[in-house]
């Protein structure tokens, strides 16, 4: 915003106006012992050349869509957005306009909202549409006050499936009503129609359904339509409005009211807000719809006008007595979806669907092939679908983050059963190759690692002779865990191998209970890197069953079992590895000798970085990426 500035003479002139002689008289009634008697704590002043360059300086520390490439989901998606909408709305006599009551004055705004409603309802198939709520969350805790006030019953049965934070906005509607909320389970992503069929009572005033659900999945919304509608309950819809593009509208399904969050329809991500809450109804609940509905007529000279109607429902007429306490809309969130929608045509908007269906069938693909990752419901989905990770999924998406790739969100925090699974959604704005670019990066959930074993030669030739050596004691431990550290990543990344003898011994110490010191360089491993180092140890150590144990990406649990059948036999392969290693003091000495100049190359190649042991050609690599 520009700097408005007063200057002396105007300031003057001002209070002169309004009777008083200076600012301090404006603050005569203030108490003075509640005022404050020193200078604010504020920075010094900036010109606005500095103060632009400072919100520049503060608004690149965020991680948008500009500079990285958005898998997000639940609710908020990076849609393309066509030039032409920030252009419209920008107009003044849009972006300015207020409340439009006067409409004589107001014919532009009012005819805006009006092709917004008769657009929402050639998509939904209701018959009439608001001029908008606050937002998805609020459209839907709108609609089942109205399924309240319809029935006169005091029950509402939401699916389980139900975003979250939309179900939260429902129960704070409804707190001080005396208003029973249940919860239908869910059974392989979808909600569980049997136990609807169990649930649902001549006490129901409304079944809440999302389609598609939370999880991205496509319900049989139709279906529980039926099951609602046969106890006498109302039948609410919770879309994505995108999906009007390639499913059945709202209607077919046999919805009495129809809602959705309209951001996909031209809005930015935004951080969340301001948003556009969709809400259509069938004619029969017209008169108990929240908010605004703009209608059209004639003016005394015949001509085509817009005015709000139907204005008896709402507060600023009946105050307690209205529908709703929302007497707003979001009339600019409104305006851009129209130009969205307009923009788009009925082709353009089927395409942008379909684009975003195959996208997203195409990445769950990817993933489901990539080793620790699957798609725990197989079940139809449309633009957005779970992933269950076996390992740390918040640890996995800030890696993926600070990758440039942004997914999520995690659904644990959601529900306990939803652990280990997160969110991808897979708009039309994304191309093949950041698709494959995630693919890519999921695969080598480890990079640093990858980036080590790609940059080490030599090292791997003498970590046996290492390994061997320090059975008997010959190097320190510090030596010893700097170079078991190279050569544990090569063997994991099936990039060498060690014997027997050496492997065995290896699995000795650790199985015989040996704990690594704080700063050890092998303290970097994870444990799932431990376990199967320990079963490389074990076992006829080639080079194909090091790779095979690379690719499978087994998880600890998968292993527990094997490791502790030989536990029994740690014991005796101690014994037996060091026996392999009774050589003379002659190559004891001739080893050590070469040592010596390889523990020179690992002094010198081995660097930290963040906390981590890694080799100067792997920091240069992970820099290059």
């Amino acid at each position: 915003m520009p700097y408005l500035p007063n200057t002396p003479q105007d300031r003057e002139a001002m209070l002169k106006s309004i009777g008083v002689s200076s600012l301090e008289d404006l603050l005569a009634d203030i108490p003075e012992a509640v005022r404050l008697k020193r200078a604010l704590s504020l920075p010094p002043a900036l010109s606005e050349m500095e103060l632009v360059k400072l919100m520049n300086e503060l608004a690149e520390s965020n991680r948008d869509t500009c500079h990285t490439v958005s898998f997000l989901g639940a609710g908020s998606y990076d849609h393309y957005i066509p030039a032409a909408v920030d252009h419209v709305i920008s107009r003044s006599e849009f972006y300015t306009a207020y409340t439009p009551y006067q409409a004589e004055v107001s014919q532009g705004t009012l005819q805006a909202i009006y092709e917004y409603q008769s657009l929402i309802c050639e998509l939904t198939g209701m018959d009439a549409g608001n001029a908008s709520m606050y937002d998805g969350a609020s459209a839907l805790a709108e609609a089942a006050l109205l399924a309240h006030a319809a029935t006169k019953r005091k029950e509402f049965i939401l699916s389980g499936a139900v975003h979250p934070h939309w179900r939260q906005v429902v129960e704070t509607y409804c707190q001080g009503m005396d208003v029973e909320i249940k919860t239908i389970p869910l059974k392989d992503g979808l909600t569980d129609l049997n136990r609807l069929s169990e649930i649902v009572s001549d006490r129901t005033a409304c079944v809440v359904l999302s389609q598609p659900n939370f999880f991205g999945c496509i319900e049989e919304a139709g279906e529980a339509g039926r099951i609602a509608h046969a106890r006498g309950a109302l039948y609410l819809l919770a879309c994505d409005p995108m999906s009007w593009s390639l499913l059945k509208s709202p209607a077919e399904y046999g919805a009495d009211v129809a809602v959705a969050e309209g951001q996909p329809f031209g809005l930015p991500m935004s951080f969340g807000g301001p948003y556009l809450g969709i809400f259509a109804a069938k004619k029969d609940f017209v008169r108990l719809m929240p908010g605004r509905i703009v209608g059209v007529t004639q003016d005394k000279e015949g001509r085509r006008a817009f005015v709000l109607t139907l204005q008896t429902r709402e507060q600023h007429i009946r105050r307690e007595k209205a529908t709703s306490n929302i007497c707003t809309n979001e009339g600019l969130c409104a305006l851009a979806a129209t130009v969205y929608l307009t923009l788009m045509g009925k082709q353009g908007f089927r395409q942008v669907g379909e684009l975003c269906l195959q996208k997203a069938h195409y990445l769950a693909d990817g993933i489901a092939a990539i080793d620790g990752f699957s798609i725990p419901h197989k079940q139809p989905f449309f633009k957005e679908f779970p992933v269950l990770y076996k390992g740390d999924t918040r640890k996995l998406l800030s890696n993926l983050s600070d990758k440039g790739f942004l997914l999520g969100p995690e659904l644990g925090r959601f529900h306990p059963d939803w652990k280990g699974m997160f969110l991808v959604a897979v708009t039309e704005k994304r191309t093949k190759e950041e698709m494959d670019g995630l693919i890519k990066t999921m695969k080598a959930r480890h990079p640093e690692i990858l980036a080590l074993v790609l940059s080490m030669h030599d090292e791997a030739l003498y970590a046996e002779r290492a390994l061997r050596a320090g059975a008997r004691g010959y190097v320190n431990k510090q030596q010893l865990d700097d170079t078991l550290l190279v050569a544990i990543r090569r063997v994991l990344n099936g990039e060498t191998y060690l014997s027997e003898k050496a492997g065995a011994w290896f699995a000795a110490k650790f199985l015989g209970g040996v704990t690594l010191e704080k700063d050890s360089p092998l303290t970097v491993l994870t444990d799932r890197e431990l376990e199967v180092f320990r079963l490389i140890g074990q076992g006829s150590c080639t080079r194909e069953i090091a790779q095979q144990l690379h690719l499978s990406v087994k998880t600890i649990e998968s292993y527990r079992e094997h490791i502790k059948q030989k536990l029994a036999q740690g014991k005796q392969q101690l014994v037996n590895a060091q026996a392999a290693v009774q050589i003379d003091d002659k190559a004891i000495s001739s080893s050590m000798r070469a040592k010596a100049v390889d523990d020179e190359i690992v002094r010198h190649s081995l660097v930290t970085y963040q906390g981590k042991v890694v080799h100067q050609g792997a920091l240069k690599a992970m820099n290059a990426v």
